[in-house]
């Protein structure tokens, strides 16, 4: 080779590098802008079209950190949170800076293990166990609400959406960027974010919350944020939200409760309204839970005026038009104009002369509910009974009533049901119709009693002020039983089970409900779920009986016919029959089975031998009032053995004579009631 040839190879071996430096860059430039798209389009709630790009990247360049990351960001929007980990590690590992990473870390901690259930356009997810009755009552309103809510705005998601319910604010934090002090403070039980919906299981707040309407309004925050690229501010996104979540179980608008009529309008004569400002970046920012309540209350209405005075038959309704211009990039003021034909100051201006104006349904005492957390949700907590008997006491007001709470408690759990009812009675002249747990206590006594007349007074007056109240509708639902009123105890049973789902009682009338009615698909449900709940973990706290962990232990089985909550040396297990593989501390027992529906009851000794089986069938009986005392009796006297009586010196003269009080035990033995095995 001549030395030019050999020159020219040269050269051209340098221009053949020069073009490869040059293409790399080009190429590391084309994949830079290709990783901000996908950021971009998650930021926009475009999560299909940022899965499609970011499929591309990761199929390309698998190894590369910063497509790692991009595409575990993708994972986690789309709810699979190992392979997002997977991909987020594996960047922070190549030396990637990944801040997402300690959120999918404690997202995968938090949810590993749930169960998945499916409908056609949702997944929902929820711990195993009790929490599993959820599903297919939560799938049932969310694919109502893909039609009524998707069907208003104009848009439905074209995948699967995922839902994450939680065990507790503990658990919701660990998936959100919330601590859990904002959680408890604002009353904060559910968010949309990251292209999916998170929930607080009801089991975690102590009279459960209106899950499914909170299901629903997360659901329109989804579909507010995709149709609109997420570029709605906070105030707006809240008050459609909120206006449109009753969409799923009717018409829109159902969802201003008296409790935040009587709060809006009090505020408004003080002009203590929360501003736009205040609510921004979120509610569940704001200092109490009564602000956010006050806070949901304003936007719902500005909504609601929007509706009433904007929206005509045959024209596209204002939220739509609204929502599309901000898609196009509108500011805010410009969007309002286009879509209700003036800026934000004009809205806030027309809103408040149309609050004024506003004819405001206000009832007397009705408060918002404060949403009280409980510490041991994942371990069972409390029974039914148990925090009601909670309920009535917090909302009792002062030492005085709390007294006469506390003595009708003890008076009904003794069966004395008609000093109870005296005793409930001077708390609820205290109080008023702010305590729904309170008139729920009175009502319930009244239908021990048998008198149905006085309990559906109490609670025509409770549903009035709390027309959401689960216990509410859970006697009510007692009340349509005992009529054979089938569709109006499926009604009450059904909205009781909308808030506080984990009560047995609601799934064993709907069972009877069901058979009745011959709905197969309820009846299936129903069983479903008491075979849950008497699988479900339980806390050995409040029943002393249940042997504890590492103690000896013996089974106890109860069966009755009808069906009744099993009480144990006098304290309610919160547990109805069957009860299966209940272990319970080696000795002499007393087992009392209640029938909330009828009153009847019945209950018997038993020995429990350490490592064996006791099996108890019981058939309930009506009985009178001295057969229910003895059975009382008869537990107090196994668990807490008589003293010797003290010597009575005998009386100078006889004392007049008077009519024992209601609470008082007569002298005589009192007789126990039949057994009568089931065949």
């Amino acid at each position: 080779m001549s030395a030019r040839a050999s020159l020219l190879c040269r050269c051209g071996a340098i221009v053949a590098l020069l073009m490869a430096a040059a293409g790399a860059r080009a190429e590391a430039k084309d994949v830079g802008a290709r990783i901000a798209r996908v950021q971009a389009l998650l930021a926009d709630w475009q999560l299909d079209e940022a899965a499609l790009v970011a499929e591309r990247l990761e199929r390309e360049l698998p190894d590369v950190p910063p497509v790692q990351a991009v595409v575990g960001a993708v994972r986690f929007h789309q709810g699979d949170y190992q392979g997002a980990v997977r991909l987020l590690r594996r960047a922070s590992e190549g030396g990637d800076t990944v801040p997402l990473l300690p959120l999918a870390e404690s997202t995968l901690a938090e949810t590993r293990g749930y169960v998945s259930k499916e409908s056609a356009h949702f997944v929902v997810r929820v711990p195993p166990g009790k929490d599993e009755l959820l599903q297919p009552i939560a799938l049932e309103a969310l694919e109502a609400a893909y039609d009524g809510i998707g069907g208003a705005f104009d848009y439905q998601p074209k995948r699967k959406v995922v839902v994450d319910i939680l065990h507790d604010a503990r658990g919701l934090a660990s998936v959100s960027t919330l601590t859990v002090g904002e959680i408890e403070t604002s009353g904060t039980i559910a968010i949309c974010k990251f292209n999916r919906l998170m929930a607080t299981s009801p089991k975690a707040l102590a009279r459960g919350y209106s899950w499914l309407d909170t299901l629903a309004h997360e659901f329109v925050h989804l579909v507010v944020s995709e149709k609109s690229h997420n570029n709605v501010p906070v105030w707006l996104h809240e008050g459609l939200a909120k206006f449109n979540e009753t969409r799923w179980r009717g018409a829109p608008g159902l969802a201003l409760e008296p409790a935040s009529e009587n709060l809006l309008a009090a505020a408004l004569k003080k002009d203590k309204l929360i501003t736009f400002e205040q609510m921004h970046p979120s509610m569940a920012k704001l200092p109490s839970q009564q602000d956010a309540a006050l806070a949901f209350a304003e936007v719902f209405t500005v909504v609601e005026m929007l509706e009433r005075t904007r929206d005509a038959p045959g024209k596209p309704r204002t939220a739509t038009v609204l929502l599309d211009a901000l898609k196009g990039g509108a500011t805010l003021d410009a969007a309002l104009t286009t879509s209700t034909g003036g800026d934000l100051a004009a809205l806030q201006r027309e809103w408040r002369g149309y609050l004024k104006t506003r004819a405001f349904h206000l009832v007397p005492g009705a408060e918002p509910r404060a949403l009280t957390f409980v510490k041991d949700a994942r371990k069972g907590g409390a029974s039914v009974e148990e925090r009601e008997d909670e309920a009535a006491l917090d909302e009792a007001k002062g030492k005085a009533g709390r007294q006469f709470v506390r003595l009708g408690n003890l008076l009904r759990g003794k069966r004395r049901l008609r000093a109870a009812t005296v005793e409930y009675q001077k708390a609820v002249e205290q109080v008023g119709l702010h305590s729904p747990a309170l008139h729920n206590r009175l009502a319930g006594v009244y239908l021990e009693l048998g008198d149905v007349e006085a309990a559906k007074k109490v609670l025509a007056d409770t549903l009035g002020a709390f027309p959401t109240d689960p216990q509410t509708h859970v006697l009510l639902g007692r009340v349509a039983l005992r009529a054979k009123d089938w569709p109006g105890a499926r009604t009450h049973y059904q909205q009781a089970a909308w808030e506080a789902p984990f009560n047995p009682e609601i799934h064993v009338a709907l069972h009877t409900v069901a058979t009745e009615t011959k709905d197969a698909a309820l009846q299936a449900r129903a069983q479903h779920a008491l075979e849950l709940l008497a699988g479900a973990a339980r806390s050995s706290s409040s029943v002393p009986a249940m042997a504890k962990e590492g103690a000896p232990f013996g089974i106890l089985e109860v069966r009755s016919r009808p069906w009744g909550r099993v009480l144990l040396d006098g304290v309610d297990t919160g547990i109805t029959t069957p009860l299966l593989d209940y272990r319970v501390t080696p000795g002499a027992h007393r087992v009392r089975v209640q029938d909330p529906l009828t009153g009847r009851e019945q209950g018997q000794g038993i020995e429990i031998r350490e490592g064996e089986t006791a099996r108890l069938d019981l058939e309930l009986l009506e009985l009178s009032a001295e057969q229910r005392r003895a059975l009382v009796v008869a537990e107090e006297r196994l668990v807490r053995p008589a003293l010797p009586a003290p010597a009575r010196p005998a009386p100078a003269a006889a004392p007049p004579t008077r009519p024992p009080a209601p609470w008082e035990e007569p002298d005589e033995e009192p007789v126990l009631p039949p057994l009568l095995p089931l065949p």
